[in-house]
């Protein structure tokens, strides 16, 4: 059995013969290592756990990255004269971050803050939104197939 690149440990020279060991025997379980004088951690790429956890912020990640999305969207359908009344009522319900707007901020550096506020708050939003929406399809694909 080879030794996975994604070990994260400090070894000396006189610990390697150890891990060989280990590793070779038969019975060496396949999470964790223990010895006397260290803890090894493998990878846990074949835990399941691990795999929701991944999942989890994969959809995090999409969901909040579709919230940024929405509210530049809305930023720039309310340049426009004949979509800002949409922007503006859609705005509220997609982007409720978007009232911040109503401080009128004067200099870039107060545009930049309030701009990142919206993206952030949005990010953060819709990212809760898809972990929930995952969990709840997680589940009941998973009560279906029982």
């Amino acid at each position: 059995m080879s030794i996975n690149p994604l070990i994260t440990t400090y070894l000396t020279l006189a610990e390697i013969p150890q891990i060989h060991h280990h590793l070779s025997a038969p019975a060496a379980p396949k999470q964790l290592l223990r010895d006397t004088n260290m803890v090894i951690l493998l990878s846990f790429e074949d835990c399941s756990h691990m795999k929701m956890i991944k999942r989890l912020a994969q959809s995090f990640l999409i969901s909040g990255c579709l919230g940024v999305l929405v509210a530049v969207a809305l930023y720039i359908l309310g340049s426009f004269p004949y979509t800002q009344h949409f922007a503006t009522s859609a705005g509220l319900i997609l982007c409720p971050g978007m009232i911040l707007g109503l401080a009128e901020p004067t200099t870039t550096a107060e545009m930049m803050f309030l701009l990142a506020i919206v993206l952030g708050s949005n990010f953060i939003l819709y990212g809760i939104g898809g972990l929930f929406l995952y969990g709840a399809w997680a589940w009941f694909r998973r009560r279906s197939t029982l």
